[in-house]
């Protein structure tokens, strides 16, 4: 089984601000946005700009 998938959008839109979480440890200056999460073994592919 595959990792999840979702339509193209553009993520630097304000609308999708919400969806980009604070890296852990790095002082609130680096975020990312999990694109998709295998849902058996858990490995994700993020997006950190």
């Amino acid at each position: 089984m595959g990792k999840s998938t979702k339509t193209h959008w553009n993520v630097l839109k304000a609308e999708y601000s919400n969806m980009w979480k604070a890296i852990e440890g790095r002082g609130g200056m680096l975020e990312e946005l999990t694109m998709s999460i295998h849902k058996e073994t858990g490995d994700c592919t993020s997006l950190t700009p």
